[in-house]
């Protein structure tokens, strides 16, 4: 739980302005604690946010790492 706390902290601050993700179509899987996340990031000049999200399958249960749900 501190780990996710920190990362989102850390995706709260300032960006580089990566240019592969500032299109808003553009979300990624982390993989953090066994548990898959959905992660997109983008910034507007030197200010970035992000948002993450827990991976669900059709069941509505949590996609561990690794699944291929």
């Amino acid at each position: 739980m501190k780990i996710l706390l920190i990362l989102v902290l850390l995706l709260a601050g300032c960006s580089t302005g990566d240019s592969a993700m500032t299109e808003p179509s553009k979300f990624r899987t982390v993989c953090l604690d066994g548990v898959t996340y959905y992660l997109f990031r983008e910034s507007n000049g030197n200010i970035g946010h992000g948002y993450m999200s827990v991976k669900l399958n059709r069941d509505s249960k949590v996609v561990l790492c690794g699944d291929k749900s």
